[in-house]
């Protein structure tokens, strides 16, 4: 690809990110999702990670981002945790995340490039699927990924934020699979 169109796609791309500072957000008087819909909640500290899932989808244990979908989710998590909707099926992953304020690193994407796994997962339709809990640390001049479960702290946070979601939290079946980059930048 060349670089004029690698530029553009990488252009359209962050517009389509920062063009709003959360993309995807359900609202607190969200209703159960019906059959051709999900909602997915991911924990994401610390709070000042600005966290972008994308469709995508997985070949040869590689996910690559469709490079024609604006982003399923974007924005900074609220008490720990974002609560996103999907179409059901929809095969999504952490395709980068911006920390601001984060002292020795500038406020930009951070692409999980090199020994890049990032977190995929898919919700299937009617549910409302924990994906899993991402701790970043910084790590040289990059974010190192950790990742944990709290199934629990992801209940709690479903209640008390979106009370018609209430009990309805289900522990979803994530997956670590290599990053194949976004359009306009492929991994090496």
């Amino acid at each position: 690809m060349n670089i004029a169109l690698r530029t553009a796609v990488l252009l359209v791309s962050a517009l389509q990110c920062t063009s709003c500072m959360t993309m995807g957000r359900v609202g607190n008087d969200a209703q159960p999702p019906d059959a051709g819909h999900a909602y997915f909640v991911l924990g994401v500290a610390p709070q000042n990670m600005d966290v972008t899932i994308f469709r995508g989808t997985i070949h040869d244990g590689m996910f690559q981002q469709d490079g024609i979908a604006a982003a399923t989710f974007s924005g900074m998590p609220e008490d720990g945790f974002v609560l996103g909707e999907t179409h059901a099926g929809n095969s999504l992953a952490i395709t980068f995340v911006i920390p601001h304020g984060v002292p020795g690193l500038p406020s930009r994407p951070m692409i999980p490039c090199g020994s890049g796994k990032t977190l995929t997962f898919s919700a299937p339709g009617g549910k409302v699927v924990y994906v899993g809990s991402v701790y970043y640390r910084v790590e040289g001049d990059g974010l190192a990924p950790a990742y944990r479960d709290d199934l629990e702290g992801a209940r709690k946070f479903v209640a008390t934020r979106y009370p018609a979601l209430a009990g309805l939290v289900e522990k979803g079946h994530p997956e670590m699979i290599e990053f194949g980059g976004t359009p306009g930048h492929v991994c090496p």
